[in-house]
C-alpha cells in the first residue's frame, strides 16, 4: 500500500489510516496472487456532523454503470467519525481512492 496522504496507524485485523488536511489518499496495487479477500480500511479522525466523500480515482465497481474511474460516494461513519471502505482487491489492475471531507469549515465555520 502506497500512502499518499495521511498516515497509516497500527491496527490488528484491519489498516486504518489519519487523516492529513482532512483526507486520506491510497495506492493498491493488485496483488500478484489472487487474495479472495477484500481488504477492510478504516479513516480515522473525521468529523461525524460533516459529510465525508470516498472518491475512487480508479479501481473496481460492481454493475455496467462505470468502468470504476473517477466515481464518487458519499461514506458513512461510525459515532466515532470512522470511515469505513471495503477494497476489492482482486478485481482491478489497481485501486486508488481518496476519502475525507470534500469541503472543509475555517476556525470561524466559514
Amino acid at each position: 500500500m502506497n500512502v499518499l496522504r495521511g498516515e497509516r496507524r497500527e491496527s490488528v485485523g484491519l489498516v486504518e489510516l489519519e487523516l492529513q488536511d482532512s483526507a486520506v489518499e491510497f495506492i493498491l496495487p493488485r496483488p500478484a496472487e489472487k487474495a479472495d479477500l477484500t481488504l477492510p480500511v478504516r479513516v480515522v479522525g473525521l468529523n461525524r456532523r460533516w459529510t465525508a466523500g470516498l472518491f475512487q480515482k480508479e479501481g473496481y465497481v460492481r454493475g455496467g454503470y462505470t468502468d470504476g474511474r473517477n466515481v464518487f460516494w458519499e461514506m458513512g461513519l461510525d459515532f466515532d467519525g470512522n470511515g469505513h471502505i471495503p477494497v476489492h482487491l482482486d478485481y482491478a489492475p489497481r485501486t486508488h481512492m481518496i476519502a475525507g471531507h470534500p469541503v472543509v469549515a475555517d476556525e470561524r465555520g466559514k
